[in-house]
């Protein structure tokens, strides 16, 4: 029987639903979640605990990636040191997203690869495709992380069929890991590498590869919001010092280079997708911090290390706990090229301060268990508002900590825009409700992907409001207002 389901199509239609549950996301960290979750509970606290997990393996990464190169214990304690007090790593620890896991198995691949020379220790090249399956299964770029290693070891595989050989192996490894995925999945790939950007091409996704304003727009988010420009011009001044012939070091310029170019080529542009740069950038300080303490000056080199690491980490605790300074300081100019340059910013950044401000997520959720109580069907719910604080999956999160089943939320999803009203009604015809923002209020950012689709479809239900009824109205620390429909007339 269970051989005869196998054969169906209808099986196949579901598993293709399944692989798609997570909008084209691997499941790879959702599982680990997931998992963590019902062994310790499930609540905000929790789940982001799981971060610092990843935070830790990330730091070890830099480390033993930092020894591999330097051979040197000094240099790898200090590369993790500086690689940890970054400021975007200090950002990105705080939130549950797929970038911090994606880190950790692209910085130990790069050190599996270096370590299994060429494939040739078959212990660390198994391991180096390992973190190309598990960077693949965590998020979809995963994958283009690795490329120039693999790269490298396919030129040399020209010279020597042993490791063509095993790339052939390692290839059967990944369809069989991932190929799956990339089947049920290859339309939101296909995207993502092609497109999912424009609303805000001149400052978000500049495209034209023929501007030189593309090629430095990566440059200017690593100087103005990953490391700072203090950090930035002071690691360039140390990184002059790293020795210039260390092959391993050579390869590892390499890989920082072609990642660099890969994403600016790509559409859709994002900091966080340069944050594996960010180890090798740490590396290179911290060893021309120590050759320069070394070979050159002692002292002099002593002082601009000490000095960096002592920037940086007051950095982190003046933006993290607002002490000892308790107002804002901002010093900021402009410079050519960079345009407006933060030199010294106290606000708050990474950790933003203590936001009293309560919004209404656990009320709507609330109100609506009592607007479904009785009813024996799932009623579902279309989130027409998609900002930080209050989005469909804040809500969902909400609904099972306060044990909700019997209401589901969801949005437009990955749509960018529908193409006429029809569409529109259609997909709210598989909703109950409708949580929708006053006419006047852009209730998501201008580079989100479905920005254009969230607002036709909450133009469209204002235009058809006899179609609905108002059941709720709730005033947000914005000052704007959204809207608690149920649909009547559709």
């Amino acid at each position: 029987m269970w051989f005869n389901y196998f054969l169906k199509g209808e099986f196949w239609g579901n598993f293709l639903v399944l692989l798609r549950v997570f909008w084209g996301y691997p499941p790879l960290v959702y599982f680990f979640s997931s998992l963590w979750s019902i062994i310790f509970g499930v609540s905000i606290a929790k789940i982001t605990l799981v971060n610092t997990l990843f935070l830790v393996g990330a730091i070890l990464g830099v480390y033993f990636l930092a020894k591999e190169i330097s051979r040197n214990n000094l240099v790898a304690l200090f590369s993790a040191v500086l690689f940890s007090l970054f400021p975007v790593i200090g950002d990105i620890s705080r939130n549950m997203i797929l970038d911090l896991p994606l880190l950790v198995w692209v910085v130990w691949g790069w050190y599996f690869w270096l370590k299994s020379n060429d494939l040739k220790n078959i212990k660390y090249a198994w391991l180096f495709w390992l973190m190309i399956v598990l960077s693949s299964l965590t998020k979809l770029n995963g994958f283009l992380y690795l490329i120039p290693a693999l790269l490298i070891l396919f030129f040399k595989s020209l010279k020597d069929i042993n490791i063509f050989l095993k790339l052939v192996i390692g290839g059967l490894i990944y369809i069989v890991f991932v190929g799956w995925w990339w089947i049920g999945n290859w339309s939101s790939i296909y995207q993502y590498l092609t497109g999912l950007a424009g609303q805000g091409e001149a400052l978000t996704d500049p495209m034209n590869l023929l501007e030189w304003q593309t090629w430095i727009h990566y440059l200017k988010l690593m100087v103005l919001h990953q490391i700072g420009p203090v950090t930035f011009f002071v690691g360039l001044f140390l990184a002059f010092w790293v020795p210039k012939k260390e092959k391993k070091n050579v390869w590892l310029l390499i890989v920082a280079v072609l990642i660099y170019i890969i994403f600016t080529i790509i559409k859709n542009k994002d900091f966080r997708f340069t944050l594996p740069i960010l180890a090798p950038m740490a590396i290179w300080m911290a060893w021309g911090g120590v050759e320069l303490i070394k070979k050159i000056n002692k002292f002099f080199g002593l002082f601009i290390f000490i000095l960096l690491i002592s920037w940086l980490s007051f950095n982190f605790i003046e933006n993290g706990f607002g002490w000892p300074i308790k107002k804002t300081v901002v010093l900021a100019s402009k410079l050519p090229i960079l345009g407006d340059v933060e030199w010294i910013g106290f606000d708050d950044y990474p950790v933003r301060a203590i936001n009293k401000s309560v919004w209404p997520n656990e009320k709507i959720v609330n109100d609506l268990s009592e607007e479904v109580k009785g009813e024996d069907q799932t009623k579902n719910v279309l989130m027409l508002v998609n900002i930080e604080e209050l989005n469909d999956n804040n809500l969902s999160l909400y609904k099972t900590i306060l044990k909700q089943e019997k209401i589901e939320f969801g949005s437009v999803g990955i749509i960018n825009q529908f193409n006429n009203d029809e569409e529109i009604e259609n997909m709210i015809k598989n909703f109950d409700y409708v949580l929708v923002p006053e006419i006047n209020y852009e209730a998501s950012p201008f580079y989100s992907i479905n920005f254009k689709a969230l607002g036709q479809a909450r133009d469209w239900v204002w235009t058809n409001r006899d179609k609905f009824e108002t059941l709720r109205e709730y005033k947000l620390p914005n000052q704007k207002n959204i809207f608690l429909m149920k649909k009547i007339g559709i």
